[in-house]
């Protein structure tokens, strides 16, 4: 599509239909839907019906979107997953089987043992106060010792 279209004062000029209908679609906004579809039926029509397969420019190619999984590439990745779970495994069972429980500063210490009743009584009421802890029995010594059926409890010394 070669030409041009001359704007004057009086009058429009322009080289061709084809450049006319070109430009006034440009104007016209919704003369663009059916212009851009007959001038795509015309090139279907165009190349359907002449022989272009002598021409190498119509010799299409198709592309498709493929995925190429290199297993190799995640040997490594999985192979420091499972060690990772492996050393959690056997963390875990070595705790467990493991004679030393928690004891002193460890929090699961209070949730773990039953405190003897003495020490029990002295501390009831005293989680609300600020420091009502530390206050009542903050400086208590206590031992670990088992009573029957194997409970472990914390005495005061």
């Amino acid at each position: 599509m070669k030409g041009n279209v001359s704007i004057g004062p009086a009058s429009n000029t322009h080289s061709s239909d084809l450049i006319y209908r070109v430009w006034y679609v440009g104007t016209n906004a919704s003369a663009w839907d059916p212009w851009i579809v007959n001038v795509a039926a015309s090139m279907t029509n165009v190349i359907r019906s002449s022989d272009f397969t002598s021409r190498d420019q119509y010799n299409g190619s198709q592309h498709e979107l493929t995925v190429s999984v290199r297993w190799e590439w995640l040997t490594f990745p999985a192979a420091l997953v499972t060690a990772s779970l492996m050393y959690l495994l056997v963390i875990i069972f070595q705790t467990a089987a493991s004679p030393v429980y928690s004891w002193k500063e460890s929090p699961l210490t209070m949730l773990l043992f039953e405190l003897h009743r003495n020490i029990s009584h002295e501390a009831h009421g005293q989680v609300e106060e600020q420091g009502g802890l530390l206050k009542t029995i903050g400086g208590t010594k206590i031992r670990m010792s088992r009573e029957d059926g194997g409970i472990r409890k914390l005495h005061a010394c």
